[in-house]
C-alpha cells in the first residue's frame, strides 16, 4: 500500500513540475487568447459586415441606379405597369379573359413598389466608414493568426484556453493533493512501522525455536557436532522506505528482516552460509531436518532428497529413514538412495536399470511389486551375491515399518 501511494505521489510530483514548466508558456497563450477574445459566430458576421463595407460605394450605386429604373425615372417600370394596368382593367371590362391577367399585373405593379421602396431606404442607410472598416480587418487579422497557432477555428481556439485554464488550476489543486498524499504515505508508513517491528520480534522468537529444532534433528541425522544457526539482520538503503534508530531500511513484502542459515558442520568452525560449507549430503540432511521442523507448515507439495545417505550407515540411516518417513505424513517425498535402512521405509519402490541393446546402453526406472522388494534391498545389503540371509534381513527391515 504505501510503495502504491509512494508512485501515486511521484506521479503528482511529475505531473505538477510538468505543468509548472509550461505555466508561463499557458499563461502567454491565455493572455493572447484573451486579448482578442473571440466569440463564437463574431467571425462569420465581422467578415460579412466587411464584405459589406467594403463595397459601400458598388451597392450604392447599383441600389439608386435600380431605383430609378423602377420607379423615379422618365419610362420607370412602375410607370409602364400603371399604364398597363388601367388597359388591362379596360379589357376586363370588356373580355373577362383579361380579368386574371389584370390582377396579375397589378400585383407586379405592387411588387416593384415594395422592391422600390426597400432600395430607397437601403440606399439612405449605406454607410460609409472606413475606419469600422479598417477595425473589422484588423480583428479578422487577429483571428487568423489565432487561428494558426491554435486551431483551424474560433471554437477551437476556445476550446485550447479553456483546456489550458484547466490544467494551470491544477497546479493549485496539486499541491494540495500532494500535501495530503505526503500525510497518507506517513500515517501508512508509521503502520507499515509497527507491522515490520512486530513481524521482527515473532521472526526472532520463531527463529530460535526452529534452530533448537533443526538441531535436535541434525543429532537424530548423523550430524550431533553440527552448530545450525539463523542469522537476521536489517540491511540499510538509501531508498529504503522506514527509518529504524536513524538508519534508512530497505522493506520487502516479507519486511525488514534479511535472513540467512548458518552452519558449522564441524567442531571449531565460525558458522557460515549454508551454502559455502555444506556437501550434497550435508544439504539433504539439513534440508531434511528444515522440512521435518517445518513438516505443518511448509506448503511444498513434493521434496526430492539426493545422496542423502552420504557419509551415514547403520543408525543414523534408520533416524534418517524414520525422519523421511515421517516426513511423507504431510508431503509427497522423493528419496535416492543407496542404504536398505532407508529404501525399506518407502511406500513404493522404484528401481533404475541399466541394460545393453544394438551396441548401446539404456537406462530405464521401473516400480517393483511388493514381492520383488526384498530382493532388492537385500542387494543393498549383500551387492549381487545375495544370499539367503540378506533377503530374511530384507524382509525384517520391511516387516519392521509395516509393524509400526
Amino acid at each position: 500500500t504505501v510503495t502504491a501511494l509512494i508512485e501515486e505521489l511521484d506521479s503528482l510530483k511529475s505531473k505538477e513540475q510538468s505543468l509548472k514548466e509550461k505555466k508561463e508558456i499557458y499563461e502567454f497563450q491565455i493572455n493572447e487568447i484573451s486579448s482578442v477574445n473571440p466569440q463564437l459566430g463574431e467571425e462569420e458576421e465581422l467578415i460579412q459586415e466587411e464584405k459589406i463595407l467594403r463595397n459601400s460605394e458598388k451597392l450604392y450605386q447599383l441600389t439608386n441606379d435600380l431605383y430609378q429604373r423602377l420607379y423615379e425615372a422618365e419610362g420607370s417600370a412602375i410607370e409602364i405597369f400603371s399604364e398597363a394596368t388601367e388597359k388591362l382593367v379596360s379589357l376586363a371590362e370588356i373580355d373577362s379573359q383579361f380579368e386574371n391577367y389584370k390582377q396579375d399585373c397589378q400585383s407586379a405593379q405592387i411588387i416593384i413598389e415594395e422592391i422600390s421602396k426597400f432600395l430607397q431606404s437601403y440606399n439612405t442607410n449605406i454607410a460609409f466608414e472606413p475606419e469600422r472598416l479598417e477595425e473589422i480587418r484588423e480583428r479578422l487579422a487577429h483571428f487568423s493568426g489565432l487561428k494558426k497557432k491554435y486551431g483551424g477555428s474560433i471554437g477551437d481556439i476556445l476550446k485550447h484556453k479553456e483546456k489550458i485554464e484547466s490544467e494551470l488550476s491544477l497546479i493549485e489543486n496539486l499541491d494540495d493533493k500532494i500535501k495530503e498524499k505526503t500525510s497518507e504515505i506517513e500515517a501508512e508508513k508509521k503502520v507499515l512501522l509497527e507491522l515490520c517491528l512486530n513481524l521482527s520480534i515473532e521472526r526472532k522468537r520463531a527463529s530460535e525455536k526452529l534452530q533448537r529444532s533443526v538441531e535436535e534433528a541434525l543429532t537424530h541425522l548423523g550430524m550431533s557436532r553440527a552448530k545450525f544457526e539463523i542469522l537476521i539482520e536489517r540491511h540499510e538503503d538509501p531508498d529504503g522506505l522506514l527509518v529504524i534508530d536513524g538508519k534508512r531500511c530497505k522493506v520487502s513484502p516479507r519486511g525488514i528482516d534479511q535472513v540467512e542459515f548458518l552452519l558449522s558442520a564441524n567442531p571449531g568452525e565460525e558458522p557460515k552460509p549454508l551454502v559455502k560449507v555444506a556437501s550434497g549430503g550435508e544439504v539433504s540432511r539439513i534440508m531434511l531436518a528444515l522440512k521435518t521442523a517445518l513438516a505443518e507448515a511448509d506448503k511444498i507439495p513434493v521434496l526430492i532428497f539426493d545422496e542423502i545417505d552420504i557419509g551415514i550407515s547403520g543408525r543414523i540411516a534408520q533416524a534418517v529413514g524414520k525422519s523421511l518417513k515421517n516426513l511423507a505424513k504431510t508431503h509427497q517425498v522423493i528419496c535416492i538412495t543407496h542404504l536398505p535402512q532407508i529404501a525399506s521405509m518407502s511406500d513404493h519402490h522404484f528401481v533404475v536399470e541399466k541394460y545393453s541393446g544394438e551396441e548401446r546402453t539404456f537406462t530405464k526406472i521401473r516400480k517393483l511389486q511388493p514381492e520383488e522388494r526384498p530382493l532388492e534391498i537385500a542387494k543393498l545389503l549383500g551387492g549381487e551375491q545375495v544370499t539367503e540371509t540378506h533377503i530374511k534381513s530384507a524382509k525384517e527391515l520391511i516387516d519392521q515399518v509395516n509393524q509400526k
